[in-house]
């Protein structure tokens, strides 16, 4: 006869996911609305955005996009329009020329940036054994199974 441990993680007690809403707290969210907002979150230029202003207590526009190799201006002014209507970043425009437009994180992206710090830690301290895993997967799967992800 087999025994098993009990699992040493904790199982999150006040998080539950249903086929029509999110709980957490007793407090119902939109599942649609949810997952709209995480999958705009998990966007890397936005990640990325978030991290630079979390770091400082405003920046420029041309700050940010100098600071972000390979991101466009036109993606960059998206991306701050996105984070603008969310409510996570704040824009404030000096007129002069040429005109001078800053950003910072609101209380609400103040109140993201930890949880999304940990999520970067911990992508940081998994990536390793998170990519190898993929390679022993993909090698035991053959190449028409390999993805670029």
């Amino acid at each position: 006869m087999t025994t098993t441990q009990p699992s040493t993680r904790s199982a999150p007690s006040t998080i539950s996911l249903t086929a029509h809403a999110f709980v957490h707290d007793g407090v119902r969210g939109d599942h649609r609305s949810i997952h709209l907002l995480l999958a705009r979150i998990a966007n890397k230029w936005v990640t990325h955005t978030l991290e630079l202003l979390a770091e400082s207590i405003e920046l420029r526009f041309s700050d940010l996009l100098r600071e972000t190799p390979g991101l466009s201006s036109k993606m960059l002014s998206a991306t701050l329009r996105d984070l603008v209507r969310d409510s996570l970043v704040s824009r404030r425009a000096e007129s002069g020329a040429p005109a001078r437009v800053y950003y910072r994180l609101t209380d609400l992206g103040r109140s993201l940036a930890v949880p999304l710090g940990a999520l970067l830690r911990w992508a940081e301290v998994n990536v390793v054994e998170i990519d190898g895993a993929r390679q022993r997967y993909d090698e035991m799967q053959g190449p028409a199974s390999a993805t670029t992800s």
